[in-house]
């Protein structure tokens, strides 16, 4: 499909404009709701939920290319006995019979339960919550963060472990598959091809959906996704994309976009900004955006893949020596884009210190802090993370400094390591100050390529406060108005779907002061 035609469909399908569909409800055989539900991108008044219809043989499927109307319910409480609201969406084949209602009017800071019926058919029950209205003096959040989820490598339990949390909501920092795609193993029998097509991105999301852990915490919590590159291509920048053929590119991005949208509580809204056609070709699907949590946090979701200027310097594995070629120094240089760039330096200028929230949170994909990497007794840097963006990454610190912003602290993922930094304020005499925090959570599934090289990375940014490779898990952010306390939690094995769960490592950031402290 073109994006005219994407966008129309997904317009039709949540506003249930696509006529009359009821007579292929019968037709449905077995439970259509394989990938559980989901809900997620929570304003004060609204959520999205999500769910899509997979027959158990797609082969045989008597529904393959027929559209659904799927009825939604939306109540006070699990037996659904007191309704808040219905209505009805259309799962549409175009859309891999997707369905995204946004259900708008709720009350601020409430919790509700939803679930799909079709044919027959009910889906699981599925547990959200509103966002605390913009002027409520919030005590608290509980934010689960998560990365990196490779089935290939193991089983998601670490999300069992998390559903223990008492969590608020959950953030997802990036990989939510990985397109290279893996081969034959105990835990994938068939392997994966790499995605390309459509087909291809469906199949992964399909594959990775179907796992327990990964749907009882969907359906447990609102989630706030981001997305990194291997929901499209390995270290893929902005377009074109890097490693692809010409004339494949614009083909395969577009694939990777609808197949994310698809599977992703996500807001027409994110297509009706693609129309703007900012990238090269006319493609985008806008997911940066802000969700603010009362008085207490402002959360800024940002994309470090779709604007981006394309990596600089060259490298094995983009490894490159310092200092760096004069291309990586250019100051027009871009992570985020410029449209991207400006709206959240215009954002971060409403959260002034004692004039907005408490806390802001920079929910991005990787390391922000320099990383410096000591290899046979040479420094080098990572051309595709913000070091490789030098400008980009001066630009936003003179944005948190200049501005004053309350309580800033970035929260990444994508280095399947877990970091905690004090954020340096710049070269030079200005890098012994620290003008933020940050915390770089490991993966799910995905540990650390050079767990030996740990210590002496570490070593070579004082900057960093603790670093720990090898080890998988998640991490929980706490945030109070007197404090962020971020807790490290690793899991004992990726190969059980119950592991055990230990504490790595908790820091605090305390009101007024930057500075990591250990807890």
């Amino acid at each position: 499909m073109n994006r005219r035609d994407w966008l129309r469909m997904a317009t039709a399908a949540s506003l249930g404009q696509w006529g009359s569909l009821s007579k292929a409800a019968p037709l449905l055989e077995v439970d259509p709701f394989q990938l559980g539900v989901a809900s997620g991108m929570p304003s004060a008044t609204g959520i999205v939920l999500w769910t899509r219809l997979l027959p158990l043989n797609t082969l045989r499927n008597p529904w393959g290319d027929a559209p659904l109307d799927v009825r939604w319910e939306l109540a006070d409480d699990a037996s659904f006995s007191k309704l808040v609201r219905t209505g009805t969406a259309q799962a549409l084949p175009q859309l891999a019979h997707s369905v995204h209602v946004e259900v708008e009017g709720l009350e601020p800071g409430r919790h509700y339960h939803y679930r799909f019926l079709v044919g027959g058919a009910v889906s699981p029950t599925g547990r959200t919550r509103t966002l605390p209205a913009p002027d409520e003096p919030v005590q608290r959040l509980r934010l689960g963060v998560a990365s990196c989820q490779r089935l290939a490598n193991g089983y998601f339990g670490a999300y069992s472990r998390m559903l223990e949390e008492n969590l608020d909501a959950m953030t997802f920092l990036g990989d939510y598959i990985y397109d290279s795609g893996a081969w034959p193993s105990a835990i994938l029998p068939r392997g994966l091809e790499p995605a390309r097509t459509l087909d291809g991105y469906r199949l992964h999301y399909e594959t990775h959906k179907r796992e327990q852990a990964l749907q009882e915490a969907h359906a447990a919590l609102p989630w706030l996704l981001i997305w990194d590159d291997h929901e499209v291509l390995n270290d893929y920048a902005g377009s074109p994309a890097r490693g692809l053929a010409p004339g494949t590119e614009a083909r395969q991005r577009r694939a990777a976009y609808q197949a994310y949208y698809e599977h992703m509580p996500l807001r027409l809204a994110s297509l009706v900004r693609g129309m703007q056609g900012l990238t090269q070709d006319g493609e985008e699907l806008r997911i940066y955006g802000r969700a603010q949590w009362g008085q207490l946090a402002s959360m800024h979701l940002l994309d470090c893949r779709q604007y981006r200027d394309a990596q600089a310097c060259s490298g094995v594995g983009g490894m490159i020596e310092t200092p760096v070629c004069d291309a990586m120094l250019d100051p027009k240089r871009t992570m985020l884009g410029a449209e991207q760039e400006a709206w959240l330096h215009a954002g971060l200028a409403k959260q002034r210190r004692g004039e907005g929230q408490a806390w802001n949170l920079l929910l991005q994909t990787t390391m922000f802090s320099p990383r410096k990497i000591p290899v046979l007794g040479k420094q080098r840097v990572w051309n595709d993370g913000w070091d490789g963006y030098p400008a980009a990454r001066e630009r936003l610190i003179a944005s948190l400094v200049g501005q004053d912003v309350a309580g800033p602290v970035f929260i990444g993922g994508d280095l399947h390591e877990n970091w905690a930094c004090n954020v340096p304020g710049g070269s030079g005499e200005s890098a012994r100050q620290t003008v933020a925090s940050e915390f770089v959570v490991t993966g799910i599934t995905m540990s650390s390529f050079f767990p030996k090289m740990i210590a002496d990375i570490k070593a070579a940014n004082p900057h960093a406060q603790f670093a720990q490779a090898g080890k998988c898990g998640y991490a929980v952010v706490e945030v109070t108005p007197k404090q962020v306390q971020t807790s490290f939690m690793t899991i004992n094995s990726i190969a059980t779907l119950e592991p055990t769960v230990s504490l790595a490592a908790r820091f605090n950031v305390e009101a007024g002061d930057p500075k990591l402290v250990a807890g």
